[in-house]
């Protein structure tokens, strides 16, 4: 019988409902994990200025994993312990790569996230509206997102591309594998998400796990799109959000009901979490 030390779970579409909440239901269960001495871990694509309003809610979080891997943050110092960024050059590459789309280029590092100022300014052209409170809350716009990365000429966490015309996702795709030294997921219906080729949630949940002394075997994991594979497979318990990608439900140890239908603390109360912490 395995004992669980940690939980991990993606954000959007799997931790936060449709209405960008936790439901009081997910989060009783979560917060009982917690105060039997399992560490609660957030694993998004967000960097770590867009989750604080999430972490607090969770009692005694120590870590979270941010920008799909970039780097996994110490939510008491708020210093990373971890890292693995999109070297310059890649990124550099993504904004050529891109420029005869009508897209919008986002991009992370440790002082927060920047957006091109057009689409900040005009985010339901780009299917963002609704972030519209997070991104104006947490996003810098810029003018010009080339000259501001080459004026910093250091490596980025993380690169978002936002498709007006949702059809062309997939060409863009394509070609990003096809022309980059990097990983290339997504979250959501209409973004692509570039990272350095070896930052996963996966890597970053094994990292911190060998940090912390955990076990894969004492990992339980949640997800429901592309960038959640890599931890699902890595955690020994996987479970698929009702709502997930099929790719996500066929790797996963079990499929739950949706991120609108509690499915994380079902699928806590599937291995009796945490009223008795084994399996």
């Amino acid at each position: 019988m395995d004992k669980i030390k940690l939980i991990a779970c993606d954000m959007d579409g799997t931790l936060l409902n449709s209405k960008s909440q936790i439901s009081p239901k997910t989060l009783e269960s979560l917060n009982k994990a917690s105060k039997n001495g399992i560490e609660i871990v957030i694993c998004t694509g967000r960097t770590s200025k867009e989750i604080t309003q999430y972490t607090k809610q969770i009692i005694n979080a120590k870590y979270a994993i941010c920008t799909n891997g970039a780097f996994i943050i110490d939510l008491k110092s708020n210093k990373r312990i971890f890292e693995d960024q999109l070297p310059l050059k890649e990124a550099i590459k993504i904004i050529e790569i891109t420029k005869n789309y009508d897209v919008s280029l986002e991009f992370f590092n440790e002082n927060g996230a920047f957006l091109e100022k057009y689409a900040f300014e005009n985010l339901k052209e780009y299917h963002l509206e609704k972030f519209t409170e997070l991104l104006h809350s947490t996003c810098t716009p810029i003018e010009n997102i080339k000259e501001y990365i080459l004026k910093l000429g250091t490596p980025v966490d993380k690169i978002n591309i936002f498709c007006k015309n949702i059809s062309n996702k997939d060409k863009i795709i394509n070609l990003c594998k096809d022309n980059l030294n990097a990983k290339v997921t997504f979250s959501l219906e209409y973004n692509t998400e570039i990272n350095s080729p070896t930052a996963s949630k996966g890597t970053a949940l094994q990292n911190l796990c060998k940090q912390l002394n955990i076990k894969s075997k004492e990992v339980i994991a949640f997800g429901d799109s592309s960038n959640d594979i890599s931890m699902l497979k890595f955690a020994k318990y996987s479970f698929a959000m009702g709502n997930s990608i099929d790719e996500v439900k066929k790797i996963a140890f079990k499929t739950v009901s949706t991120n609108d239908e509690d499915g994380i603390a079902i699928g806590l109360e599937m291995l009796n979490i945490p009223n008795k912490n084994y399996i």
